[in-house]
């Protein structure tokens, strides 16, 4: 949806025949995207709320945040969807079908796609199918997994203007653990139990955690949920293949979701945005090449998160504290330049950093 979108903002492709298959239509609120960025992007009609300032709190440190001119930005997937589908379906040159896609290929001149019996062929196939691929020696891979509840209190317990990126007073027992809580309004608000760890846990668990966090926090057993969001995503240093062929893969399954952190929708668009300027200069998709500076960076903080050179909570504790919050944010987008760089590297521990560098050094997977 947002390759098609960003293809639509550019109005070059109204002679094109586009077809876009899902397995089913999106007609439910089943998850939430935020992000943080400086300017406006095409999806802003659908922006829910944004935040410019953010809580963290570690086990002995909290600080409010104050993050201009970034916003924090929260889209409702339901929002995304709806805004998606009325542009699309208003395009004459693009059909939507449904059917579970069950194998695609690439020829030397088009590519095809099998669903529900039906063969489809074209130019060129742009797959956001994700499969976890076969871990290549010295690979590290984490689920970020989650539980979110909208909650609306009986009296006023949030302070809208203010969210919580991270709050690590919860239990650790599982792994990187954190709630997440954005207000949307004085009595309602997303709150999520989030935890980075090689394996999920049951849902009875997840919900103890944010039981336990409402009633410590709030001092309030007396609330609704109103929505219910539960997902799990990849953390990994595996390098996944940019094309075959024709075909060329996208989102997280072509590597756009972040190792280190699982943030996924900001990077999603800025490769939909270079997949239609290389359609317009070039006539044909081209590899997406990422920084090889950040996938290094991303590998060795997953290194140390993955093999517990360091726990999660006080590395994330020492990156917030010790570094000014547009610097962290533009690392964490992958936009620092050298001078923010060298501020990071320099405020993490180093025994634990050098190491996990070394090996990743070692290992050379971080190029593609």
């Amino acid at each position: 949806m947002s390759l098609l979108m960003h293809m639509l903002e550019s109005r070059q492709f109204a002679d094109k025949r586009i077809l876009a298959v899902d397995i089913s239509p999106k007609s439910v609120n089943d998850r939430t995207w935020c992000f943080w960025e400086k300017t406006p992007g095409i999806f802003e009609p659908v922006v829910s709320k944004t935040w410019k300032q953010l809580w963290f709190h570690g086990a002995a440190y909290s600080k409010l945040l104050h993050i201009e001119p970034y916003q924090y930005k929260m889209i409702r997937g339901i929002d995304f969807y709806n805004h998606c589908l009325n542009r699309i379906q208003a395009a004459p040159n693009i059909e939507i079908r449904y059917g579970a896609v069950t194998e695609i290929k690439s020829g030397a001149e088009d590519a095809s796609i099998f669903f529900d019996g039906h063969t489809i062929t074209a130019d060129y196939v742009f797959s956001s199918i994700y499969t976890m691929q076969k871990q290549n020696a010295g690979d590290h891979h984490l689920i970020q997994h989650f539980l979110g509840w909208v909650v609306e209190m009986e009296t006023d317990c949030f302070n809208p203007e203010q969210a919580t990126l991270m709050d690590f007073q919860t239990t650790q027992e599982y792994g990187t653990s954190f709630i997440y809580l954005m207000p949307l309004s004085r009595r309602k608000a997303l709150v999520e139990f989030t935890v980075f760890s090689e394996l999920l846990i049951e849902h009875h668990q997840y919900e103890l955690e944010l039981k336990n966090y409402m009633h410590s926090h709030f001092n309030n057993d007396s609330f609704a949920i109103t929505e219910k969001e539960r997902g799990a995503i990849p953390m990994t240093s595996h390098v996944f293949p940019q094309q075959e062929g024709r075909v060329t893969y996208i989102g997280s399954a072509g590597g756009r979701t972040k190792p280190s952190s699982g943030y996924t929708f900001y990077f999603i668009q800025q490769q939909s945005e270079r997949i239609v300027k290389d359609l317009l200069q070039y006539g044909r998709p081209l590899p997406y090449k990422s920084s090889p500076k950040f996938r290094f960076y991303d590998r060795v903080l997953l290194n140390v998160l993955a093999t517990g050179k360091m726990k999660g909570e006080k590395l994330f504790t020492r990156f917030f504290r010790s570094n000014h919050i547009l610097d962290a944010l533009a690392f964490l987008n992958n936009e620092s330049v050298c001078r923010q760089d060298f501020g990071i590297i320099a405020s993490l521990p180093w025994i634990p950093f050098l190491k996990a560098g070394w090996e990743e050094r070692k290992q050379q997977h971080f190029t593609e």
